[in-house]
């Protein structure tokens, strides 16, 4: 059930971490092998974190198929999935953590454009609509 995602994160980190030590053999521009470096930093954190958050699932699930049920055992199932909820959120925040660019990214997007168009909505909003030319001419007529 959780184990598929484990292996094959676990997989693919190993694969990235082959990827960067072979990384420096190669003759690649410094600027593109210091982006290679930050992220590989930040998919090898995520790897950790995602084997740290997925193994207490897998491992209860395995128990709780084989033993009786109690309200220890209904307890732990309950723990699990609230720690592999975790998995859902974690990829975010490492980003932020780890990475100055994807930080620098995120508040020009967030404050910059999405500040930036919601303050030209209300700036929009404070404006009065002339009347429409039929309105006045049926008041004038009466």
């Amino acid at each position: 059930m959780g184990t598929l995602p484990l292996i094959v994160i676990v997989l693919f980190g190993l694969l990235v971490y082959y990827n960067v030590r072979n990384l420096s053999y190669r003759t690649v521009p410094l600027v593109r092998r210091e982006l290679d470096k930050r992220l590989t930093q930040m998919v090898l954190i995520q790897v950790i974190h995602n084997v740290f958050v997925l193994t207490p699932f897998v491992i209860v699930t395995l128990i709780v198929v084989n033993y009786q049920s109690n309200e220890l055992t209904n307890f732990f199932p309950i723990l699990a999935i609230d720690i592999h909820n975790f998995y859902f959120a974690s990829p975010f925040y490492i980003y932020m953590c780890v990475s100055k660019r994807f930080r620098q990214q995120f508040i020009h997007v967030f404050c910059n454009i999405h500040f930036n168009r919601l303050r030209q909505q209300i700036l929009n909003n404070n404006r009065v609509l002339p009347q429409s030319t039929n309105s006045s001419i049926n008041t004038m007529q009466k």
